[in-house]
């Protein structure tokens, strides 16, 4: 019959029992040994005088510095540095009392006067159109271009230097910045008014007060119209000739005093002779 623990009665362990089962196992005494070796070594290690220790060290003597020689250390290349020293100091005293060379003639900037101009509209040049007034040639054969214009120096007229010329565009449309802007640049700038705004006969004054010459921005028809779209009255390319021409006259009689007309946009009315004809 097996023998069953559970059926035999409890007695005391004896002693050599109770110590085998105390004792510990391989692995938690292997675990101490290397434990207690790490920490033996660190402590070592911690008391070497040597702070490289552990580490390869190379003991390298050093020789003393040589003078080095060139030849300006030499007694006859410190005389030739000497007097070629002195021959250049020679040279920028002579340069220095050279009278300036005068530049005026190989670059100049000629800006014209700042002369007021006249408030427009002036009546030989214009007459009474069905919008408002139109420029027209005067009986004694001047042009509005030549009467609204600036004058300009014979020296300009005159020089064969580059000119360069400035137009400034989109004026009119905004007052507040259309009159910083005639306030603020010189006179020499000129000013493209379009035909849109409130008040434009007054701003063109004003500018011409100032000296700024003025034209009109016609807006002709942009490759993309109508989605991009310069403004009412624009000219288009396939317009009829009497409705272009209606809304040009409309847009020449928006102000006077212009010396002319600049486009604004028109890709593709431009690219359209036939269109542009009449115009």
């Amino acid at each position: 019959m097996p023998r069953d623990e559970l059926r035999q009665p409890l007695r005391k362990r004896s002693l050599s029992e109770r110590l085998r089962a105390k004792r510990p196992g391989a692995l938690a005494t292997a675990s101490v040994v290397l434990a207690v070796t790490v920490a033996g070594g660190a402590i070592w290690l911690s008391r070497i005088p040597h702070p490289f220790a552990g580490e390869p060290v190379v003991i390298a003597a050093i020789p003393p510095a040589e003078e080095l020689k060139t030849s300006s250390t030499t007694p006859d290349a410190a005389a030739e540095d000497t007097a070629a020293a002195d021959e250049a100091a020679e040279t920028v005293l002579e340069a220095e009392e050279a009278p300036p060379k005068d530049y005026s003639q190989e670059a100049a900037i000629i800006m014209a006067t700042h002369r007021p101009l006249k408030a427009a509209p002036i009546a030989d040049v214009m007459e009474q159109g069905p919008d408002g007034p139109l420029p027209r040639v005067s009986k004694q054969g001047r042009k509005p271009s030549d009467v609204y214009a600036q004058v300009t120096p014979t020296a300009v007229i005159t020089s064969a230097r580059p000119k360069i010329a400035i137009l400034l565009g989109g004026m009119g449309i905004n007052q507040r910045l259309t009159q910083k802007a005639i306030k603020e640049l010189p006179g020499d700038i000129s000013f493209g008014f379009a035909p849109y705004g409130e008040n434009l006969q007054a701003q063109v004054n004003r500018a011409r007060a100032k000296g700024h010459e003025v034209m009109l921005q016609l807006p002709l028809e942009p490759p993309g119209y109508p989605g991009i779209n310069p403004g009412p009255q624009t000219l288009l390319s396939d317009a009829p000739e009497e409705e272009n021409l209606k809304s040009l006259r409309w847009m020449l009689s928006r102000f006077a005093g212009f010396t002319g007309i600049t486009n604004y946009m028109g890709g593709r009315f431009l690219a359209v002779p036939d269109s542009l004809a009449p115009v």
